[in-house]
């Protein structure tokens, strides 16, 4: 059995969900990705008669195939992660953003092989997400929140800057 390394960014955006999410669109498209499928994720609770509940939340498959099959060629398991996934939410009239760490895929499936590819990945989801975080104080914390599995630690130094 594999050991399970659960890392996830998030932060708080400066727009709406659906701004935020129209952006983040917009750059992977930019960078050569594909959305394969957004998801509106209040309209289909209320579509299914949950009125009310959830606030704002979209839900979006994104990725490059030339990069993605890289990875799966090195390890077929690693196909159940992708696409990547980055999901945009409002509660309290806060917006946060989250995407999944591709360097936690390194652990996971066996992919030292790819790590310059998975990095790649993670380094061009973290400059998307500075786009979007919110400023303060002139200084700015790209993770707000991160959820820590094996090695986690050591990706703390690479993402937290402060001015």
């Amino acid at each position: 059995m594999q050991a399970t390394v659960e890392n996830v960014f998030t932060v708080k955006s400066i727009h709406s969900v659906k701004d935020t999410m129209d952006l983040i669109e917009k750059d992977i498209e930019e960078q050569n990705g594909i959305v394969f499928v957004r998801i509106d994720q209040k309209k289909a609770a209320e579509e299914a008669g949950v009125i009310g509940q959830l606030d704002d939340t979209e839900f979006i498959l994104f990725g490059n195939p030339k990069v993605g099959t890289q990875l799966m060629v090195a390890n077929g398991s690693v196909s159940i992660e992708l696409p990547l996934r980055a999901s945009c939410w409002r509660q309290n009239e806060t917006v946060y953003l989250s995407f999944r760490n591709p360097l936690a895929l390194e652990i996971q499936y066996n992919l030292s092989s790819k790590k310059d590819v998975l990095q790649k990945m993670t380094d061009n989801i973290i400059q998307m997400m500075k786009k979007y975080e919110v400023i303060s104080n002139g200084g700015s914390m790209l993770v707000l929140h991160i959820h820590i599995g094996i090695f986690g630690i050591l990706l703390l130094h690479a993402l937290i800057r402060c001015n």
